[in-house]
């Protein structure tokens, strides 16, 4: 009866024994893997967070610089147009033809000239390119 019971407690030692090893070298191998895992994927996040930082960086600069040549050739233009003496002088001609009208004759004539500008007349667009 010992005699059987020896060999078992020596086959359960080593079958015991056998595990912790196994497991043992799986932890030795894996928990470097899972550490190392970890870390590449932390530094590429990071890596990945920098790129996409200075790429829209660079795109919003880009954008900013060339809305300021919009914005500047507009201004360019825009002053153009209020120092042109043709413009200048039919704007106070209408000025003076309006300051002349009663308030009755002024609000038809408004109304209409309202009228022709929200139709697109050709005769409207006529009458201000030429005077």
């Amino acid at each position: 009866m010992d005699a059987t019971k020896a060999p078992n407690r020596s086959e359960k030692r080593k079958k015991g024994l056998t595990k912790k090893l196994v497991l043992s070298m799986l932890l030795v191998g894996a928990l470097p893997l899972v550490i190392g895992l970890v870390l590449a994927f932390y530094q590429g996040t990071q890596e990945i967070r920098e790129v996409n930082g200075s790429s829209f960086e660079a795109l919003a600069t880009e954008t900013a610089r060339k809305l300021d040549l919009v914005i500047a050739d507009e201004l360019a233009r825009t002053s153009l147009l209020t120092t042109d003496v043709n413009i200048i002088d039919r704007l106070e001609r209408t000025r003076d033809a309006l300051s002349e009208l009663n308030p009755q004759e002024l609000a038809l004539t408004l109304e209409q000239e309202q009228q022709a500008w929200n139709a697109k007349s050709p005769d409207m667009l006529q009458r201000i390119m030429e005077g």
